[in-house]
């Protein structure tokens, strides 16, 4: 559905997002507008290959893609620049659940336990004893 293309789509730009502050710290700035430009060149040719087949639901993929490969460029360059450790589990979680929740039904209840469930099951997933210990208050 529409509501989960446009999930995708912030989902991706805030991985663009995250990953700026290698680029900045590097002091290789200059890379931002090209990565901005792939971005841009990309929506601007998926609109046009997608909306024709597919209307607005074509024009939210042209905006998740674009924003994927931004997302995608930037971990590339940034790792390379300033190499800034990830948790991949934390990274690709959300996007395994995102796929598994588009396949359901879009109602009020299903869209409302999904996001109940995200926190629980990132909780048991994905958080470490470090995550844990800071939800919980405790000192580690």
């Amino acid at each position: 559905a529409a509501s989960d293309v446009y999930k995708r789509q912030y989902y991706f730009f805030g991985v663009y997002v995250l990953n700026l502050p290698g680029v900045f710290l590097s002091e290789k700035t200059g890379w931002v507008p090209v990565f901005r430009g792939v971005g841009a060149g990309a929506n601007i040719i998926l609109n046009i290959i997608l909306i024709p087949k597919f209307g607005a639901i074509g024009a939210a993929w042209a905006t998740a893609l674009a924003h994927f490969s931004m997302a995608a460029l930037i971990i590339v360059m940034a790792n390379r620049l300033y190499p800034i450790p990830k948790r991949w589990p934390g990274i690709i979680f959300p996007v395994i659940y995102f796929a598994g929740i588009s396949v359901l039904p879009d109602s009020t209840s299903i869209n409302l336990g999904a996001t109940l469930l995200f926190p629980m099951l990132w909780f048991l997933l994905v958080a470490d004893q470090k995550d844990r210990a800071a939800l919980f208050g405790s000192k580690s």
